[in-house]
């Protein structure tokens, strides 16, 4: 995917600047990040020099440097220069002017650690590669440095860009997102987290800060003490990031949130998934279920709601009048159905063409369906009743059936004092099931009970298999903390499909590769064949079988799956796969614990039901 322009950098200073006002700027802390920038450029062209060294673990170090001088400034280059970012460390963004480009595309730090790191030897074709990518995040640095005279750095915007970046840290970067073939994802973290400690101690000089100086030290404290944990155990296979996430993630955020609440409201107009008021993507009630709802949505109160179910489990909205929406997403199978692929409308033994997903949290994902076409809740209901497979039906023809229903029309009065007497418009159908739809986020696993300080809710194969995901396994470059989708912190605006090559069938060898072309089949760009959304891990032990086709009928086989390198491990023909083709090499023990840490991710809804709900279910055709 072609990058960012740098015109949309000066568009985010300018709003930036617009949010916070210009008075009482912290020029510090702005000299701070400049001469940061200064000393990244130097590493750069230090680095650069090295590769003309024939001596590989020179060029190493060298290359470790350079990613040093960047995680120190990440938080408020991510925060200001997003696009540079996205040049120089990813994830890369798309530009509507340019043409599509193959799915996984890395930045240009990734592009040459895959070349330096994998082998013993540099070749020169690859030496010849990297000038080239060093000199493209050079330009990408100069470009920007020039820039920040502009610059107006204000004390809130600060603390938002260090919130965001310990966020970063705690689900991206220990995840091994940007580091996978260095094996550097913990030290490179620590880095990051010494570069927000740099920024806090510089703006807590400032003269006139509105946060007081005790909080200030709270937090310098608390970020230091964030630091010397990553320090402890740098092995990023091993390292435990239960431990840091309850034990310095957690006060780093808290701290930094007490900082942040003497500043008062700093409204940029906009409505953020993650709220400004949560101290970390983990806590309870960190996200906004309406953050992505469209202009009509209507407010979540609780008539609403119970009216949103209402319509939810009533098969007067399907075209023959017998399937209803939880026909297919039972709630006890965390709204999914238990089968591979539902049987299709009026279509005899035919099937719909893909598993039916769960509706848990899926109001805190900024695409809907397998391929992503649809933008909104209220457009996947309204497609849903349409589909001729699915509910046979259509918005209008339901809001007329519900219109000729005295009850709804009271009830729908009652709740849009606007609505026009006796009619029940299409729109109001697909809000209020949406608004019951954006009550159903659940984030109260055992998992979520361990990070958030409870110890005794994890057993020791779940903390294991935690450290398995985002380590050994690379569950966590894919499935995403907190909410284990590929929706993409810390913004969580972006969701990018991805290319695993699922096969037709369970097959572990000769394997043939499903025939949906996935999101190709919405926007025809060739690269995206077979490129799939990225769906949550969240309650994924109640909501067998697996992938898009429901291929898979355990967890068990689709860790083997994955296990093994994917569609192209077990023989597949996928030219295009952006998951690794190599073999994860887990033992037994370790895709034990795989599985014991995603069962533990099970919410706290659903963990009395009885496994023997499992079981293939009756329900309506």
């Amino acid at each position: 995917m072609p990058r960012v322009s740098l015109v949309f950098t000066l568009t985010l200073m300018v709003l930036g600047n617009a949010c916070g006002g210009r008075a009482k700027a912290p020029s510090p802390v702005l000299n701070a990040f400049e001469a940061g920038m200064d000393s990244l450029s130097i590493a750069l062209a230090g680095f650069d020099s090295a590769l003309d060294d024939r001596d590989i673990a020179h060029a190493r170090t060298a290359f470790r440097t350079a990613r040093a001088a960047y995680k120190h400034q990440e938080a408020l280059l991510a925060y200001y220069s997003p696009s540079t970012v996205s040049i120089l460390n990813g994830p890369v963004q798309d530009d509507d002017e340019g043409p599509a480009q193959p799915l996984g595309e890395v930045a240009a730090f990734q592009r040459i650690e895959a070349r330096l790191f994998v082998g013993a030897s540099f070749a020169d074709s690859d030496r010849i590669a990297a000038h080239r990518n060093v000199s493209t995040m050079r330009e990408a640095v100069t470009h920007f440095r020039a820039l920040t005279g502009f610059l107006v750095i204000i004390e809130p915007q600060v603390l938002d860009a260090l919130r965001a970046e310990l966020a970063r840290v705690s689900t991206l970067s220990l995840a091994g997102v940007d580091s996978d073939d260095s094996g550097d994802a913990v030290v490179e973290s620590a880095a990051a987290v010494e570069g927000m400690v740099s920024v806090a101690r510089v703006a807590s000089k400032v003269t006139g800060t509105k946060a007081s100086s005790e909080r200030w030290t709270t937090l310098i404290h608390a970020l230091a003490a964030t630091v010397a944990r990553l320090r402890v155990d740098t092995n990023a296979t091993t390292m435990d990031r239960l431990d840091f996430l309850a034990n310095a993630a957690e006060p780093a955020g808290r701290a930094m949130l007490h900082v942040r609440e003497e500043m008062g409201p700093m409204d940029i107009g906009l409505r953020l998934v993650w709220r400004s008021t949560a101290s970390t993507v983990f806590q309870r009630n960190a996200f906004d279920p309406t953050a992505y709802a469209p202009d009509f949505a209507l407010h979540a109160t609780d008539a609403a709601v119970r009216l949103g179910e209402r319509l939810f489990n009533d098969p007067l909205l399907s075209g023959p009048r017998t399937r209803s929406c939880a026909s297919c997403h039972i709630p006890q199978l965390a709204f999914t159905d238990g089968v591979a692929r539902h049987a299709a409308m009026g279509a005899g033994s035919a099937q719909v063409a893909r598993n039916t997903p769960t509706l848990l949290n899926v109001a805190l994902h900024p695409t809907f369906f397998a391929d992503g076409r649809a933008a909104n809740l209220e457009d996947q209901i309204g497609a849903v009743l349409a589909s001729p497979t699915e509910m046979a039906s259509s918005p209008e023809l339901a809001a007329r059936r519900l219109s000729a229903d005295s009850t709804y029309r009271a009830a729908f009065a009652m709740l849009i004092p606007s609505q026009k007497a006796g009619e029940i418009a299409q729109t109001s159908v697909r809000a209020v099931i949406a608004t019951y739809v954006r009550s159903l986020v659940k984030l109260d696993s055992r998992f979520d009970a361990a990070v958030r300080g409870n110890g005794k809710a994890f057993s020791p194969k779940e903390r294991h298999g935690f450290t398995i995901f985002m380590g050994k396994a690379r569950c966590g470059t894919c499935h995403f903390a907190p909410l284990f989708s590929g929706v993409l912190p810390p913004m969580f605006t972006t969701s990018e499909p991805e290319i695993i090559g699922v096969p037709t069938r369970a097959d572990t060898m000769r394997a043939v590769i499903d025939k949906d072309p996935g999101r190709a089949g919405i926007d025809n760009i060739p690269q995206h064949l077979h490129a799939f959304k990225v769906p949550t891990l969240r309650n994924v032990a109640r909501t067998a079988p697996y992938m898009h086709n429901g291929t898979y009928a355990s967890l068990e086989q689709v860790v083997d799956f994955y296990n093994r390198g994917g569609g192209a491990g077990v023989g597949a023909r996928v030219p295009a796969q952006t998951l690794s083709t190599r073999p994860l090499h887990l033992s037994a023990i370790e895709q034990q614990d795989l599985v014991a840490f995603l069962r533990s991710l099970t919410d706290s809804t659903f963990e009395q039901i009885p496994q023997s709900l499992r079981a293939n279910p009756a329900h309506n055709p």
